[in-house]
């Protein structure tokens, strides 16, 4: 299965976990860090994966399937089904 993880505040990943706010946004980076190039990649392909969110403070995680990939500037947006 392919995936890509990121961190989240607690405040976030509570939110992201029970549904509430089922989506993240990052600053895009493709110089240092291939998680943006798989992302564009499934974007263009359609063929998207999965998002792995990680609680930054009690390492706790939970991983979703994504739903959709947006660009908006130098951000991405990614959402995904809640399951819950």
């Amino acid at each position: 299965m392919k995936s890509v993880s990121f961190k989240s505040l607690p405040e976030y990943y509570e939110k992201e976990y029970d549904g509430r706010k089922p989506n993240t946004i990052r600053a895009v980076d493709y110089e240092t860090d291939g998680r943006f190039h798989a992302l564009k990649e499934w974007s263009e392909t359609g063929e998207l994966g999965h998002i792995c969110i990680i609680n930054s403070e009690t390492k706790d995680a939970f991983m979703r399937e994504i739903t959709d990939i947006s660009y908006w500037g130098e951000f991405v947006i990614i959402s995904w089904r809640h399951e819950g």
